[in-house]
């Protein structure tokens, strides 16, 4: 029994067929079949078979052609999906899109309550083929999670490196079918492959079941990880000194959140980057930290500054790091970052970034003796002040150093006057050959005569102020009995509203005095232009070199 349809004379020409064309095969199929089924069932013993034989007979073949137009209408959908805007993509982007999507969805959503696969992994037949055969996309893994699911994810990785979170929470630990023991035979095969670790012990029941050191010892032990790379450890509610020491030969990265005395240790020294963060740190049990650490070249350390401010009186030997290129000690007081300096050796070229915060109260040592000695080791000094964005009714001075020894280094401090001291720091401003002030509020004009006269060797100067302020400055120049600032080459007011007539008084009187200005810039829609200094000569004739900018510059 034959149920083929005619081949080659009902489509015309190269294109795609019309609707006509294929309402002509549609009907001879339908026709076909609704004749042959009549038949059998008006005479099912007229072919000479049973009934149960013709049935036998029919139903396969219906069967085939409903699959045969099943993938003829998945043919026609993937192609109207290719001339879509999405359907041009190729497999490479499409890849990118999914490596994307897997990475925003690692954290918790393949745990036992969510095991559902990022959507675009089944957007369509093409994506989810691409995502099935790509390892990349099968490399994050969450545990715990359900066995089933980490084989699917381990047999469609290939010999991709893992990334692996382990997070306990409190609903997990409320589970009546986790425990640790189930979760360190999931954890302990894939050892070997891991490359990125994090362990998130985030419930504050963890310390009354399994610390993290604990876990560590019991479950993975001295079991060497020979890909790892990157350890991340999230223990803000545990504390516990390690039990044993982490066996990590290629281990380059640890970040750390939690309490000093509870960082892992590690059998080789390979660490080159660190960010430990937490709260409430002692400070010679951060230094105890970077001691382990010898081969750092990338430190960043941030804790929240102490209720109240302690004198810091405890002995540490000096920490070396020779290598040591990048440094950030984030939210000490200032007591504190004075004592970390002092106790840090590091290489002369290596980077500081210094965030200090102000004590409630009181603190023993001056924000600005603290940076004092600091400048007395540079050659330039800019700084600025503004309102802090991240706390009501406070300001945060920015201090950048250029040292001596070629190391940049930058110091805030977070306080709530809206001005910043220079009475105060004018003294340790004695040689310094570049001054740069990003500040709003200048003190008194007396007070401006003694700090400028404290600036022997600068020769290039930067005030970036109110306009009132500015005027006070170029009056303490004109009152002061001695010469102050002999070498000043440079002045840059740019950003800085003045009158044209005040400025040009200024450059006759440094002229006068033989030490000419050489150098000005300032923003040219700031100046009040008068008759005796007009715009067209923009001080072209009392200044060797003129640089004016426009304001939306």
């Amino acid at each position: 029994m034959s149920y083929s349809l005619r081949r080659g004379s009902i489509f015309s020409g190269r294109g795609l067929p019309n609707v006509s064309e294929l309402s002509v095969v549609c009907d001879e199929l339908d026709s076909r079949v609704s004749d042959e089924l009549q038949r059998v069932l008006v005479d099912p013993f007229s072919s000479g078979a049973s009934l149960n034989d013709t049935r036998e007979i029919f139903t396969p073949v219906l069967h085939e052609l409903d699959q045969r137009l099943a993938r003829s209408s998945q043919m026609l959908k993937q192609r109207q999906n290719m001339c879509t805007p999405i359907g041009k993509l190729s497999d490479e982007i499409i890849l990118e899109i999914l490596e994307y999507c897997a990475r925003e969805h690692l954290f918790g959503h393949y745990s036992p309550e969510g095991t559902n696969l990022p959507a675009p992994f089944s957007l369509c037949s093409k994506w989810r083929n691409i995502a099935i055969r790509s390892p990349t996309l099968w490399s994050h893994i969450s545990l715990p999670t359900p066995s089933c699911l980490l084989e699917l994810f381990l047999s469609r990785n290939g010999n991709v490196p893992l990334a692996v979170v382990v997070d306990i929470e409190d609903k997990l630990l409320e589970n009546e079918d986790f425990s640790f023991d189930n979760l360190g035979s999931s954890l302990r095969p894939i050892l070997p492959r891991i490359s990125r670790l994090s362990l998130q012990w985030n419930s504050p029941e963890a310390e009354n079941v399994m610390t993290l050191n604990t876990f560590i010892a019991e479950q993975i032990g001295q079991r060497e990880l020979p890909a790892l790379e990157m350890l991340h450890v999230n223990s803000i509610y545990t504390f516990d000194e390690p039990i044993t020491k982490i066996n990590a030969p290629k281990l380059l990265t640890l970040n750390f959140i939690g309490f000093a005395p509870s960082v892992p240790s590690f059998v080789h020294d390979t660490v080159t980057e660190l960010n430990l963060s937490g709260r409430e740190f002692e400070l010679h049990e951060a230094l105890d930290v970077l001691a382990a650490l010898p081969l750092l070249e990338t430190c960043a350390i941030n804790t929240a500054e102490h209720d109240e401010p302690t004198l810091v009186t405890d002995y540490h030997a000096p920490v070396l790091l020779p290598r040591l290129k990048k440094i950030l000690l984030t939210s000490f007081n200032v007591d504190q970052m004075d004592y970390l300096v002092k106790h840090l050796e590091i290489p002369p070229l290596a980077f500081m970034r210094l965030d200090t915060c102000a004590d409630p109260d009181e603190h023993f040592l001056l924000f600005e003796d603290f940076l004092g000695p600091l400048i007395t080791l540079s050659e330039g000094h800019c700084v600025s002040h503004g309102v802090d964005q991240n706390s009501f009714g406070c300001y945060v001075e920015s201090h950048e150093l250029i040292c001596k020894s070629g190391r940049q280094m930058v110091v805030t401090h977070d306080t709530p006057s809206d001005s910043v001291d220079i009475i105060r720091l004018s003294r340790y401003w004695t040689n310094l050959s570049l001054i740069d002030l990003h500040i709003t509020r200048l003190p008194s004009v007396v007070e401006l005569v003694h700090v400028i006269n404290c600036w022997l060797k600068i020769s290039h100067l930067g005030i970036h102020t109110e306009n009132a302020d500015f005027e006070r400055l170029l009056e303490a120049f004109e009152i002061s009995v001695s010469l102050p600032c002999p070498l000043l080459r440079s002045l840059d007011c740019t950003g800085t509203s003045f009158n044209a007539g005040r400025m040009g008084r200024f450059l006759r009187l440094r002229r006068g005095q033989s030490r000419p200005i050489r150098e000005l810039g300032f923003t040219k829609d700031l100046v009040q232009w008068t008759d005796t200094e007009r715009e067209v000569d923009a001080f072209s004739t009392l200044v060797e070199l003129v640089q004016s900018v426009d304001s939306h510059v």
